[in-house]
């Protein structure tokens, strides 16, 4: 695509049709008329039926009001909201009623109206969107590539009745031969050169698949990026959004950010990255568990009435922290896909690599959606129980690796996930990592109350934490999960209902585990104990 392609904006096109003329001509003729008729609604008719001809009206069928409502140009395939000055300045001049006259207010009023009355409701898109089988990514403000299984097309805004808005849609791009596409997570040195850390070795093709299935999936695991500073956390984020999106935009997490001001970045769609996510926020752990499988948030839309906006996740969401608190927490960290970073080797500035990502976008984003096409076309089984939060997720980056030819190392790099995000959880809270440090070699066995004694003598601060043993019992209890994925871990009830834990380095010691708890719970010391039962 050329370099004119590429800088085309979201201005409706000025073009002397016959519609414009005939609108000018009778703007003209009820502005000579001798009689004292109601100009400015004479003229509002006028502009009405002129945009009728040139389109078609539509409302927000979530929100209906007068700021949702649009216009969708037939002559340039765009979607233009009514509220916006953009297309007021548009309207002024094709209509040639002066903005500041006083017949203007009455113009707008009649078009906003006869939109909310009798346009037709929609569903507007943000970025990229589903159909049954088939996937649109937006490609500038008039176009979409239509992805359906083994195809790929370049099509007009508006086709199968999807409708992207101008300021929620990927930039202009050019769709490649597939024998012209290139992996971007093979040829870019933005990724293809990022340091993974040595537990994390599948890092990046985990990467790849959560960005090949977003346009795809209906609910996305947020994808966790961590690492020291100077890992190249945040450039490996904004690179994904200058992939898809042509673009980056950074929401910086720190303690007076507000959970509205989140919510509207994930709302607007394609991917949010929340950046230097460190911070100990009340909310923001509550606010991302819920948001990453669906939730919802409901606002006033003005203080003044009782009018509600939903607002909801529509893209993918990219932390990076490089100390994850939020992970601590057990219903964050479950959701979560892990990708660890080290201290970048890259003598490549971030300019530079932003760059080079830019120059073969056209041919690295084809080769997404011609790898999406072919993984949308695969209906063979896939192994179950990858990833038990996103199991359609799982699924369909299983068929994106096989369209990749990576189809075993995509299955390894998802089972993987589901241990790297455990790692994560267990390091992430300050109790549940010094229970976890306790692990090593002989093992851990006995009730909350002896474990809490335990950690005390690893650190003495815990001495000044009151309900210890209520704490402990519950960080056993929320990371469960977590501790099974990494070790043998069983519990056990005794007559009192006091529960007994066993926890044992490694994950092929199950049966032990379960019967040391049993020997705990019944008072009988076990063989690997490791001298501190109850």
């Amino acid at each position: 695509m050329n370099g004119e392609a590429k800088a085309a904006t979201a201005v409706p096109a000025k073009s002397k049709t016959p519609i414009r003329d005939a609108l000018r001509a009778e703007i003209g003729r009820i502005l000579s008329a001798d009689d004292d008729g109601p100009k400015g609604v004479l003229i509002g008719t006028a502009v009405i039926h002129a945009l009728k001809q040139g389109g078609t009206f539509y409302r927000s069928a979530e929100h209906p009001n007068f700021k949702s409502c649009l216009w969708f140009q037939y002559s340039v395939r765009q979607l233009h909201s009514l509220a916006d000055d953009t297309f007021k300045a548009w309207l002024a001049d094709y209509s040639g009623v002066f903005p500041g006259s006083n017949y203007w207010p009455q113009v707008i009023k009649a078009v906003e109206y006869c939109a909310l009355q009798n346009g037709k409701p929609i569903k507007t898109e943000a970025y990229w969107a589903t159909r049954g089988e088939v996937v649109y990514v937006s490609n500038g403000p008039g176009q979409i590539v239509r992805i359906s299984p083994d195809a790929a097309k370049v099509v007009d805004n508006g086709t199968d009745g999807v409708l992207f808005l101008p300021d929620q849609c990927c930039q202009p791009w050019l769709l490649v031969a597939e024998a012209d596409a290139l992996n971007p997570f093979e040829d870019c040195p933005l990724f293809r050169d990022a340091s993974l850390a040595d537990d994390c070795a599948r890092g990046r093709l985990i990467a790849q698949l959560w960005t090949y299935c977003l346009p795809a999936c209906g609910e996305r695991p947020p994808l966790a990026v961590v690492g020291d500073g100077g890992s190249g956390k945040t450039p490996f984020g904004e690179g994904l959004q200058r992939l898809l999106l042509g673009v980056s935009s950074i929401l910086t997490i720190d303690r007076s950010l507000q959970k509205n001001d989140v919510m509207v970045t994930v709302e607007g769609g394609g991917i949010a990255l929340l950046d230097n996510a460190d911070s100990t926020i009340p909310w923001f752990c509550d606010w991302l568990a819920s948001v990453s499988t669906g939730g919802e948030q409901h606002k006033r839309q003005l203080y003044t009435d009782k009018g509600k906006v939903r607002l909801r996740s529509r893209g993918g969401i990219v932390l990076t922290s490089a100390t994850p608190l939020f992970a601590g927490d057990a219903n964050v960290s479950d959701r979560l896909v892990v990708v660890k970073m080290r201290r970048r080797d890259s003598t490549l500035g971030k300019a530079e690599l932003f760059a080079e990502l830019s120059a073969k976008r056209d041919a690295y984003l084809s080769h997404l959606v011609w790898t999406l096409a072919a993984a949308m076309a695969d209906q063979r089984p896939v192994e179950g129980g990858l990833n038990h939060r996103y199991p359609e997720f799982a699924n369909l980056a299983v068929r994106v690796g096989r369209a990749l030819n990576l189809e075993r190392e995509a299955t390894l790099a998802l089972r993987d996930a589901e241990t790297d995000k455990s790692r994560l959880a267990l390091e992430s809270d300050d109790i549940v990592r010094l229970i976890r440090d306790q692990i090593p070699e002989k093992g851990l066995t006995g009730t909350a109350a002896s474990i809490a004694e335990k950690i005390k003598l690893a650190d003495i601060k815990l001495f000044r934490v009151d309900q210890l043993t209520s704490k402990v019992a519950k960080r056993l209890q929320t990371h469960w999960t977590h501790f099974e994925r990494i070790f043998s871990a069983a519990k056990a009830k005794d007559r009192k209902d006091v529960m007994h834990y066993c926890i044992l380095p490694g994950t092929g010691r199950k049966e032990e585990a379960q019967r040391n708890a049993e020997m705990a719970s019944a008072g009988v010391r076990p063989p690997a104990a490791g001298g501190n039962n109850s």
